[in-house]
C-alpha cells in the first residue's frame, strides 16, 4: 500500500507526541509508532521482519557493557571503597577554599571513572558528602549543586552506560567516545573547582574554611585506599586506550576486579549480591526495551525516506550550518528538561546524524558535544532525575527549591562547556586521536 510521504512525515511525530503525552513509556511509544509506520509502508510482509529486527537490536556484543557497568558500581559501594575515596579527597583537598565542596566534586568525578550510572553516584555522594558540608555550615544550595554537578559527570567520564547507548545508536566508536568524554569531563571538573574556590574567596560565609589540618602522615595513609581505585580505573580505561581490549572486554575486566575487591575487603554478602543482580536485570531489561523500540522507530524513518527528505528540506533553507547545529543542540537541551537521556538519543539520532553529515560537520565531534548536553539533562528542572534522587536522600530541611537554586550555577557551567567544545573542537577530539585503535 503506497502511503504519501507527507502523511508519514506528519503522522510519525504526531503519533509519538500523542503516545508520550498519554503516559505510555518511551519504549512502547517508539515501538508502537515504528510498528504502525512499517506496517503502513510494507503491509503484512513486515510481520516477519519485526521480530527479527527486534531480536537483532539487542543481540549486539557491545550492549553487554550495560549490566557490567551497573555491577561495577554496586561492587564499589559494597566494598567500601567509595567511603575511603571521599576520605582521601577530603584530607588532601580540605584546606583549599571551599575544600569540602572541592573534595565532593573530585570524588564524584573519580566514581564517574568506574561506575556508569549517575543516580547511584548522586545517592552515594548525597549520603556521604551532603551531611558533611551542612555540618560545616556550607550554603545548602552550594552543597547540593556540587553533588549534582559532580554526579552528572558520571555520564561523561568513562566508562558510561550512556556512551554505550550513544555509540550504539549513532554508529560512532564507543572507545573514542570514552576518551572524548574524559577530556571534556576533566575540563568541566576544573571549571567546577574554579567556581567553588572563587565563591569561597568572595563569599567565605558560604564555604567556611576547614579548621583542622590533617598531618602529612594522615594524608599519605589515605593513599593506600586510593590505590585499588586507581588500579581499577587504569584497568578499564588503559586497556581500551592502548588497544588491547574492547570496551566490552574492559567492562568485564573491571567487574571481576571490583568483585575481587569485595572479597578482599570481606564485604561479600549473598543478600546484597542478590539485590544487585535483581536491580541490574531490571534496569538492563528496561534499557533493552527502549533499544527495541528505537530500532523499530529508526527502521521506519529509514524505510519511509523521512530522513532524506528532512535533510533536503533543511539544507534548502539557506541557513548557516552553524545556526542549524546550534538549533539542534538547543533542542537537545530543551528535551533534557523533560526526558531521560537514552530516550532523547534514540528519538533524535536518526534525524540528527544525516543532517550533521550533510552540513559537512564531523559526526563524532557532534556526538561528543551532544554527550555533554545530555549530561546536563540529569540536573535541569523540572524533571532532571538527579534532582529527585538528591531530594530523596537530603535532610528534611533542604527543600527542592534549595536543590534547584544550587544546580543553576553548575547548569551554566555545563552550557559554557558545550560552547567551548563547539568553538574549540580539539577539546573533545585530541585525546581520541591519540588512541591506537578506534
Amino acid at each position: 500500500m503506497a502511503v504519501p510521504m507527507w502523511v508519514v512525515g506528519v503522522g510519525m511525530p504526531l503519533m509519538l507526541i500523542a503516545t508520550l503525552l498519554s503516559g505510555l513509556p518511551v519504549a512502547f511509544s517508539l515501538s508502537f509508532v515504528g510498528t504502525v509506520t512499517i506496517l503502513l509502508i510494507w503491509g503484512p510482509a513486515a510481520m516477519t521482519m519485526l521480530p527479527t529486527a527486534s531480536f537483532s537490536s539487542i543481540a549486539s556484543f557491545i550492549l553487554i557493557c550495560v549490566p557490567l557497568f551497573l555491577l561495577i558500581g554496586e561492587n564499589l559501594i559494597h566494598s567500601g571503597i567509595s567511603d575511603s575515596a571521599y576520605d582521601m579527597m577530603y584530607k588532601w583537598l580540605g584546606r583549599l577554599p571551599g575544600g569540602v565542596a572541592v573534595a565532593t566534586i573530585a570524588t564524584a568525578a573519580v566514581f564517574g571513572a568506574i561506575s556508569g550510572f549517575a543516580p547511584a553516584v548522586c545517592t552515594i555522594m548525597g549520603k556521604m558528602a551532603l551531611p558533611e558540608m551542612l555540618k560545616r555550615r556550607y550554603d545548602k544550595g552550594l552543597a547540593a549543586g556540587c553533588i549534582l554537578g559532580g554526579a552528572a559527570l558520571d555520564l561523561l567520564i568513562p566508562p558510561s552506560i550512556l556512551m554505550v547507548v550513544l555509540g550504539f545508536a549513532s554508529g560512532e566508536s564507543i572507545g573514542k567516545l570514552y576518551f572524548s568524554g574524559l577530556s571534556a569531563g576533566v575540563m568541566i571538573v576544573l571549571m567546577f573547582v574554579v567556581y567553588v574556590v572563587l565563591r569561597a574567596i568572595l563569599q567565605p560565609k558560604w564555604c567556611p574554611v576547614q579548621v583542622e589540618a590533617p598531618t602529612w602522615r594522615e594524608r599519605a595513609g589515605t593513599l593506600k585506599n586510593g590505590l585499588p581505585l586507581a588500579a581499577v580505573i587504569l584497568l578499564i580505561l588503559g586497556t581500551v586506550f592502548v588497544g588491547i581490549a574492547t570496551p566490552t572486554e574492559s567492562a568485564a575486566l573491571g567487574f571481576w576486579a571490583t568483585l575481587v575487591l569485595v572479597f578482599l575487603y570481606r564485604k561479600f554478602k549473598i543478600r546484597k549480591m542478590t539485590n544487585t543482580l535483581s536491580m541490574t536485570a531490571q534496569f538492563t531489561a528496561m534499557l533493552f526495551m527502549i533499544v527495541i523500540g528505537a530500532t523499530l522507530f529508526s527502521r521506519a524513518v529509514a524505510y519511509s525516506g523521512i530522513g532524506e527528505a528532512l535533510v533536503s528540506w533543511i539544507t534548502s533553507l539557506g541557513w548557516s550550518p552553524w545556526l542549524i547545529l546550534i538549533a539542534l543542540q538547543v533542542l537537545v537541551l530543551v528535551m533534557g528538561c523533560f526526558m531521560d537521556a537514552a530516550s532523547i538519543i534514540f528519538i533524535t539520532i536518526p534525524f540528527f546524524m544525516p543532517i550533521v553529515k550533510a552540513l559537512g560537520f564531523d559526526t563524532f565531534w557532534f556526538a561528543s558535544v551532544m554527550m555533554i548536553n545530555l549530561d546536563l539533562g540529569t540536573i535541569t528542572p523540572p524533571f532532571g532525575l538527579n534532582l529527585f534522587v538528591l531530594k530523596a536522600v537530603a535532610p528534611p530541611e533542604m527543600s527542592m527549591m534549595d536543590i534547584i537554586k544550587g544546580a543553576l550555577p553548575f547548569i551554566l557551567i555545563y552550557v559554557l562547556a558545550i560552547v567551548l567544545a563547539m568553538v574549540f573542537p580539539q577539546i573533545v577530539l585530541w585525546l581520541p586521536n591519540l588512541m591506537r585503535t578506534g
